[in-house]
């Protein structure tokens, strides 16, 4: 018979090893030299990854200063342009100022001529020619002579707008160019017999038809006003008040 003590400890060293045999290896541990590789591997990657950060944020650093210099220009361009503004726009006031000046100035230079031209009495001149009613009367024409200084045929009143010589008027037939102006009835209603002073200019009426006198002889008829026209320039000479 088989000692059974021995066959226990059969067994048991036969268990053993089974459990030996058949028992999971360890794993293999990295050798150190592996170990130190993948250690300098990682930080070499850690510093380039710094390294692209460094530069990324001086990239950054170089736009943000650029646009706040774009930001300066910009700033300084515009106060360029609100000061280049306000200048002209003062010169603007004071050109609109001296503009109402020399306005309101010849206002008055005209009301002063209208108020002249509505009690005068005298002579109405063109450099050293005068209207002259050549001694003609009723329906005769006006004409331009040079002048005497001594009135008579020379001489003309403004009384109501009409421009009166002896018992009659001056005044054109109807207001047409090359119309001429002649000698009417104060009363005649068929004719225009007002006169307006008006910038130096004898103006019919309403009418936009001014006195003239191209040759400094001869008849004076009309034509269409224009106050820069040397021929429609006259002057009242006042011989003595109304």
């Amino acid at each position: 018979m088989i000692d059974k003590t021995n066959l226990f400890l059969c067994l048991f060293l036969a268990t053993l090893l089974l459990i030996i045999l058949f028992m999971p290896s360890p794993r293999q541990q990295p050798k150190p030299e592996t170990t130190v590789k993948t250690a300098e591997s990682v930080a070499g990657q850690e510093l380039l990854r710094f390294q692209e950060s460094v530069k990324k944020f001086v990239k950054s650093m170089g736009d943000m200063q650029q646009r706040l210099g774009s930001l300066e220009d910009k700033i300084e361009q515009i106060q360029q342009k609100q000061e280049s503004f306000h200048v002209p726009q003062q010169k603007d006031n004071n050109i609109k100022e001296r503009q109402a000046v020399d306005s309101n100035a010849k206002l008055d230079v005209q009301h002063k001529r209208e108020v002249e031209f509505a009690h005068f009495v005298g002579e109405i001149t063109r450099d050293n020619y005068c209207l002259d009613s050549a001694e003609h009367g009723l329906h005769g024409i006006i004409e331009i002579w040079e002048c005497h200084k001594q009135g008579r045929n020379q001489e003309f009143q403004v009384e109501d707008g009409n421009i009166r010589h002896k018992a009659w008027c001056l005044a054109i037939a109807k207001p047409e160019e090359g119309e001429n102006v002649v000698l009417k009835d104060c009363n005649d209603k068929n004719s225009l017999l007002e006169w307006d002073y008006h910038d130096h200019t004898l103006k019919a009426g309403n009418t936009n038809f001014c006195m003239t006198n191209k040759s400094n002889s001869g008849a004076v008829s009309v034509v269409v006003c224009n106050a820069k026209d040397p021929t429609q320039q006259w002057q009242l000479e006042r011989s003595f008040e109304a």
